[in-house]
């Protein structure tokens, strides 16, 4: 299994993967990969064509079927797959008239999580190679201020070095500032080239990337390109346009803040590495500022709180107060994302405030994990902080998550970033290390953010774009087919206005209206002596059932033991007794917590045989004052099912010794069942039969 590790990082770049069993190996030579790059414009078009040692590929020792899966780069559409052999690559297997059906072990062999597509050849010699071409399109990234192709690492039993040709088209707008491959740097031509041509060895261990610097003299903060294409004829859709942009790293020289407000996220879900973080992060940036900038912070969770009455000066004595306002016992369930922008807005601009102008403006730095409740649309914040619109706020937003933790929800990464969007500022997701420094460069840049921030307009009059664009960052828009159609792109920064022509690509493209190959597509091939072949897309690795770092029942029961029995038992033994029988009240409660990281979303009573209102409700209460320890990385959403057995105080056995009146469980049995993923639940009060401690 240690060669299995090792192999399962690798193969060429496009991230061709087989994720099989260590005896499937077999010594044979496996020829080279070819991958041809187009860029046009803002879209790359990609194609690969691999050769294949088919016995390479078994699942199992004998076994007649061979699986070959590959990965594709994020945003990859319009995937078509080509079989054939070395012989007459070009020339395609015949498709199979009737139904395929798959083998049931080219199914259910193993799979890599990000595999994407799986190939699966029936019927051929282990001696026999097959030819695999597959193709897409993709539009281009924009990552710290470069138009960047990156594609997935390569997790593959026999790896293959690739030949790689790249031809990159440039606008007449735009001259090349540099360009990379793999991170080696490529020799710039001449400005007056339009066609950029070369050839690079691709390593068939890891992953690599393309990425170029484009200046428009004009503007040059910031480049864009803009195409209008058509999709394939067999789609009965009119012609759509794209446009992307790039801003660039540099920024103009600004002025400080007037004031400075901290709103920290103080939910439990950030957990007590996040609590470390953030407070590690707005001490350094608080410290990059100048001596005399006025702040305050407020700690948002289902209510947000100020850590001081009044703003104050960034003395060591406010930080460090700072500091121990961020304790892990001061962590709360909940969160409520409107109120805690609507309260920092508001504070910002009470009568004890300190005076701001667009000159100096205020800025608002929002720290957190991007943990938000589900349905949250990322613009409600924008909404509940509209009047800051009229003093020129500015917002930072960090989204901070400790090393080796799951990466933040989309929506939640656009619920921050829509703040800066809208208001004007910058948006990062950072990780450890490199924190301290990661918060005094965004003072420094945020300093020198104040007034012009980038604007864009596809067609001028007509569809605007995001009116504020943080440096290194780009954005994207698709628009449908107008008339007329517009000749050129306007867009604007730092001052300065640039255009871009509106040209027409010669190829179709497939998205955003086909995503390629359905997950339930299959196609399936025939080579005419008997092998088949089959294609099909994989749907995403949760989907089927991987794990994603549950919870472990011994954890969930020893902290419900230590700390929830405790709660219950005094929900028991303060209920009223108002009739003979409460005095003696026995019976079963089971309820239903749901659990993601570390924090208690909410607790249900499925089932009661007490009869008693009163302790049902205080048990439920009590379920929120938990903290559930977080697994390290990612944790699906769990559902704990847990019964409590209330009777009375165990009776003193004939000729026993009375039970020590301090234990916990002399009134409450605690019963935990099996943990369950969110949706899995049976609200059968009968599904609590049977349970272990």
């Amino acid at each position: 299994m240690k060669r299995l590790a090792a192999f399962a990082r690798m193969l060429l770049g496009l991230g061709a993967c087989a994720s099989l069993s260590a005896h499937a190996w077999a010594e044979a030579q496996v020829p080279a990969a070819r991958v041809h790059v187009r860029i046009d414009g803002p879209v790359a078009f990609v194609s690969v064509e691999r050769e294949l040692a088919v016995g390479v590929y078994r699942p199992k020792a004998g076994a007649r079927v061979s699986v070959f899966d590959f990965a594709l780069p994020e945003g990859a559409s319009g995937l078509t797959v080509e079989l054939g052999t070395p012989e007459a690559r070009v020339a395609p297997w015949p498709a199979l008239t009737s139904p395929p059906v798959v083998p049931p072990l080219a199914r259910q062999a193993p799979r890599d999580a990000s595999a994407a597509v799986r190939v699966a050849f029936e019927g051929l010699r282990e001696s026999e190679h097959v030819t695999v071409r597959y193709a897409f399109s993709l539009p281009l990234a924009c990552e710290e201020g470069a138009w960047t192709l990156r594609m997935p690492g390569a997790v593959d039993l026999a790896p293959a070095a690739a030949t790689v040709s790249l031809d990159v088209a440039l606008p007449s707008a735009l001259r090349l500032a540099s360009w990379q491959f793999a991170g080696r740097d490529l020799p710039v031509p001449g400005s007056a080239r339009r066609r950029l041509q070369a050839t690079a060895e691709a390593s068939a261990h890891a992953s690599w990337a393309l990425s170029f610097v484009l200046r428009d003299p004009r503007t040059p903060a910031a480049s864009a390109m803009a195409v209008r294409f058509r999709a394939p004829a067999s789609r009965a859709v009119g012609a759509q346009g794209f446009v992307a942009t790039c801003r660039g790293q540099g920024l103009p020289q600004g002025r400080p803040p007037g004031a400075v407000l901290a709103l920290v996220d103080g939910s439990r879900s950030v957990g007590v590495a996040g609590l470390s973080l953030e407070r590690e992060f707005v001490t350094a940036f608080m410290e990059a500022l100048p001596a005399g900038v006025p702040w305050n912070a407020l700690l948002f969770a289902q209510r947000s709180t100020p850590v001081f009455p009044v703003f104050r000066l960034p003395t060591r004595e406010s930080l460090a107060q700072f500091a121990g306002a961020l304790e892990p016992s001061r962590l709360a369930n909940g969160t409520d994302w409107r109120g805690a922008v609507a309260a920092a807005t508001q504070a910002l601009g009470a009568p004890g405030a300190p005076p701001t102008s667009c000159a100096e403006p205020p800025w608002l730095l929002v720290v957190g994990d991007a943990s938000l409740p589900d349905g949250l649309r990322p613009e409600a914040g924008v909404a509940a902080g509209g009047p800051a619109r009229e003093r020129c706020l500015r917002v930072a937003a960090v989204v901070l998550r400790p090393e080796g933790d799951e990466a933040p929800h989309p929506l939640g990464s656009a619920a921050y970033r829509a703040l800066p969007e809208a208001f004007g500022g910058l948006y990062r997701s950072l990780r450890p290390p490199g924190v301290n420094a990661a918060a005094t460069r965004l003072a420094k840049e945020m300093s020198g953010a104040e007034g012009d921030w980038f604007g864009l307009a596809w067609n001028p009059g007509g569809v605007e774009g995001p009116p504020h664009l943080s440096p290194g960052a780009g954005t994207a828009r698709l628009w449908p087919r107008q008339r007329p159609w517009p000749r050129q792109v306007v867009y604007r920064s730092e001052g300065h206005l640039g255009r871009v022509p509106l040209r027409t690509l010669p190829d179709p493209i497939a998205w955003p209206v086909s995503n390629g190959l359905a997950v339930a597509t299959v196609l399936g091939f025939d080579d005419g002596r008997g092998g088949r072949s089959w294609v099909w897309r994989l749907p995403p690795a949760d989907a089927e059932g991987a794990p994603v770092g549950d919870l472990e029942r011994s954890v969930v029961h020893n902290a419900l033991s230590l700390a929830y029995l405790p709660r219950a038992r005094a929900c028991y033994l303060n209920r009223r007794a108002n009739a003979p029988g409460a005095r003696s009240l026995t019976g079963r409660v089971r309820l239903a917590l749901d659990l993601e990281r570390g924090e208690m979303l909410g607790a249900r009573v499925l089932a009661s045989t007490l009869g008693h209102p009163e302790i049902e409700a205080c048990l439920t209460q009590a379920a929120y004052a938990l903290t559930i320890p977080r697994p390290v990385g990612r944790d699906a959403p769990t559902l704990a099912i847990l019964n409590l057995v209330f009777r009375p105080t165990t009776e003193v056995p004939e000729g026993g010794v009375a039970p020590d009146a301090s234990a916990f469980d002399q009134d409450i049995e605690l019963l935990l069942e099996p943990l369950r993923r969110r949706g899995e639940l049976d609200l059968d009060a009968q599904g609590g039969e049977n349970r272990s401690k």
